[in-house]
C-alpha cells in the first residue's frame, strides 16, 4: 500500500509532462486526452492504494496499542504492593492512557508518514535528476538547512516531551485525587485552595509545552526557507533552461511538480520528529513499568488443607531504614482469636500484610501451618486467608456482585447466608432492588458501617482458614460487633481470627493479647493477665479509657448545648 501510494503520486507529475508536450503538436504519438484520462486513472489508484495504506498502518497500530494495553494491565495485575507505594495512581493512569496514545500514534500515523517521506523523496529526485541533474542539484542546494534544523529537534525534544508526559501525569494525579476528596475539601470549604493548586498543575503542564513547542517551532521556518529558495531558484534556473531549450516545458512543469511534492513530505517531517520523540518517551515511561518485577503466582503447587497454625519466625520488614518489625517471633495456634494490639506505627497492619503476603519479609519466615507462605501458589494462599481492612473498597457494582468477588461461584442464597452474618439482610431488603442494588462509586450510596459489613461479608464468603480483621469493626457499633464474631464459629466453623484494633470493646473478646512496640512483642497474655501485669498494655488501655471519656464528655456537651438552643 505505502508503496504503490507513493508510485502512483510520483507518476502524476510525469504524465502532466507528457500531456503539456503533446500540445506542442510533435510525433510524441499520443493525443491529450490520453495524457489527462490517464492523469484521473493514476489519482484514482493513488486514493485507493492511500486508502488501503492507511487501512493496514493504522490497524496494526490499534492493534499493537490493545496487545500493549491488555499486556500493561495484566502486569499491573501481578506487581507488589511496594510497587504502589511508589507510584500514583494518576501517574500510572496517565501512563496507561496518554503514554499508551503516543506511542500507538507513532506507530500508526508516525511510521506513515516516514514511510511516505522516504520513499517520495526517493521517486521524485530519481525523477528530478532523469529530467535534469542540474537544476536537481540547484533545488536541493538549500537542503542542508533541513539538516541542521532536524539535528537541533532531534536534540532538544526528547527531554521537554518527557517533561511534557510527566506534566500530564502529575495534572491527572491532582484531578483525581480532588474527585476522590470531594466530600473533604466541601466539608472543610476548601475549594479555592484546590483551585489554586489545580491551576499550578495546569499552568505548569502548559508552561512544558511551550517549551516543547519553541523548540519545535524553529523547524517550520527552516522548511518555509527551503521551499522558497529551492522554487525561486528553480524558477529562474529552470525557466533559463526551457528559452534555451534545454528542457520542454512540460519538463519544467514536472520538476516543478516533484519539487512540491517534496514541500509536503519535508514539512510533515517536523510533526513526525514530534510524534517519534514522544513516543520514544512514553515507551521509555511504560518500560519503566515493565521492567517491575512481578508476584510469583506458581510456587510448589496448591497449599495442602491444614488448620490455621501462624508462625512468624524471627521476621523483619524494613522499609526507607525504619524496621516496621524488629526480628518478631510469634506463635498463633490453630482456632485462636488473638487481639494484636499496639500504638500507632507499632507493626500491627504490616502483620496482617504479611500473611497474605502483600508484602514479604526482608528477614525470618511467615508459615501457615508449618509451610512457608512463600513456598506455595499464591493464588493458593489467598484463597485459605480472608484479609478484612478497615476502610473496605466496594466496586460500582450491585450489592450481590461486590459479595460475590470473594467467591465468584457463590449461589444467591450463600450470598444471603453471609449477608446475615454479617448483620446486613434487614438493611439490604429495605433497598427497592435488593441485592441487586448498586452501591456506586467506592460504596458512596452507603453508610460508612454498611460499607463494612459489605466487605466483611466478601471476605467470610471465602470460607477461609484463616481471618484478619484490620480495624475492620471502627465504623460498626459493639452489639453488631460482638453479634458476628459470636456467630462466626456456627457458620465457618472454627478458624483462626487475628483481631488489629484499638478498640477495647473488640480487643476484650479475644482469647490472647499480642501487645507491640516498635516492631516487637513486648507483652503477650488474656486481657486479665495483662491488667495485672500493669505494663505496656495496661496503660494502653488506660490511655483509651480515657479517650472514650474524652470524647463522651464532648459528645454530652454537644448535646446540651443544642437542648439549651431548643429551649
Amino acid at each position: 500500500g505505502v508503496l504503490g501510494t507513493n508510485l502512483l503520486s510520483a507518476l502524476g507529475p510525469w504524465l502532466l509532462k507528457g500531456g503539456i508536450d503533446s500540445l506542442r503538436g510533435d510525433a510524441t504519438g499520443r493525443p491529450v486526452w490520453q495524457w489527462a484520462l490517464a492523469l484521473v486513472a493514476a489519482a484514482a489508484a493513488e486514493g485507493f492504494f492511500r486508502w488501503l495504506m492507511r487501512w493496514r498502518l493504522i490497524g496494526v497500530s490499534r492493534d499493537v496499542e490493545y496487545d500493549l494495553r491488555r499486556h500493561l494491565y495484566e502486569h499491573l495485575q501481578r506487581v507488589p504492593m511496594r510497587f504502589f507505594e511508589r507510584f500514583e495512581v494518576g501517574d500510572l493512569m496517565a501512563r496507561v492512557t496518554n503514554d499508551l496514545n503516543s506511542v500507538r500514534m507513532f506507530i500508526g500515523p508516525g511510521l506513515m508518514y516516514t514511510a511516505n517521506t522516504v520513499l517520495v523523496l526517493s521517486f521524485s529526485i530519481v525523477l528530478m535528476l532523469r529530467i535534469s541533474p542540474e537544476l536537481t542539484v540547484i533545488a536541493l542546494a538549500p537542503l542542508p538547512l533541513v539538516t541542521v534544523a532536524v539535528v537541533f529537534v532531534m536534540k532538544h525534544v526528547h527531554v521537554r516531551a518527557t517533561r511534557v508526559q510527566e506534566g500530564f501525569a502529575a495534572l491527572t494525579s491532582r484531578v483525581r485525587e480532588n474527585l476522590e476528596g470531594v466530600r473533604v475539601v466541601k466539608a472543610f470549604a476548601r475549594e479555592d485552595s484546590q483551585r489554586k493548586l489545580f491551576a499550578e498543575a495546569s499552568h505548569e503542564y502548559r508552561e512544558r509545552n511551550l517549551d516543547l513547542a519553541r523548540v519545535q517551532r524553529l523547524f517550520l521556518p527552516a522548511m518555509t526557507l527551503f521551499t522558497g529558495t529551492a522554487m525561486a531558484l528553480v524558477l529562474w534556473r529552470g525557466g533559463l533552461l526551457v528559452m534555451e531549450q534545454r528542457i520542454t516545458l512540460g519538463s519544467f512543469v514536472a520538476f516543478s511538480g516533484y519539487l512540491a511534492l517534496l514541500m509536503w513530505p519535508m514539512a510533515a517531517l517536523g510533526w513526525t520528529l514530534n510524534l517519534f520523540q514522544r513516543g520514544r518517551a512514553s515507551w521509555l515511561r511504560l518500560q519503566e513499568l515493565l521492567a517491575e518485577p512481578t508476584e510469583t503466582l506458581d510456587g510448589a503447587g496448591p497449599l495442602p488443607a491444614g488448620e490455621g497454625e501462624i508462625r512468624f519466625d524471627h521476621v523483619t520488614v524494613e522499609r526507607t531504614g525504619r524496621k516496621l518489625l524488629d526480628d518478631l517471633d510469634l506463635t498463633i495456634p490453630a482456632r485462636q482469636v488473638v487481639a494484636v494490639v499496639g500504638p500507632t506505627g507499632s507493626g500491627k497492619s504490616t502483620v496482617a500484610r504479611l500473611l497474605a503476603r502483600l508484602i514479604e519479609a526482608d528477614q525470618g519466615t511467615v508459615s501457615l501451618d508449618g509451610l512457608s507462605v512463600r513456598d506455595w501458589d499464591l493464588v493458593s494462599l489467598r484463597r485459605q486467608l480472608s484479609f478484612v481492612p478497615q476502610e473496605g473498597f466496594l466496586f460500582s457494582e450491585t450489592i450481590a456482585e461486590n459479595v460475590e468477588l470473594g467467591r465468584p461461584d457463590a449461589t444467591r442464597s450463600e450470598v444471603q447466608g453471609i449477608a446475615d452474618l454479617a448483620q446486613l439482610t434487614t438493611e439490604i431488603e429495605a433497598f427497592q432492588e435488593g441485592f441487586d442494588s448498586l452501591v456506586g462509586e467506592r460504596g458512596v450510596t452507603l453508610s460508612g458501617g454498611q460499607r463494612q459489613r459489605v466487605t466483611l461479608a466478601r471476605a467470610l464468603i471465602r470460607q477461609p482458614r484463616v481471618i484478619v480483621f484490620d480495624d475492620a469493626f471502627s465504623n460498626m457499633d459493639t452489639r453488631t460487633e460482638e453479634s458476628i464474631l459470636k456467630r462466626l464459629p456456627e457458620v465457618l466453623g472454627h478458624v483462626t481470627v487475628v483481631l488489629i484494633s484499638h478498640r477495647l470493646a473488640t480487643i476484650r473478646r479475644a482469647e490472647r493479647i499480642v501487645y507491640l512496640e516498635d516492631g516487637k512483642v513486648v507483652e503477650d497474655g488474656t486481657y486479665e493477665e495483662l491488667l495485672e501485669r500493669a505494663g505496656a498494655f495496661a496503660r494502653f488501655v488506660r490511655r483509651q479509657r480515657l479517650l472514650a471519656e474524652i470524647e463522651a464528655g464532648a459528645a454530652n456537651g454537644a448535646r446540651s448545648d443544642d437542648e439549651e438552643e431548643a429551649a
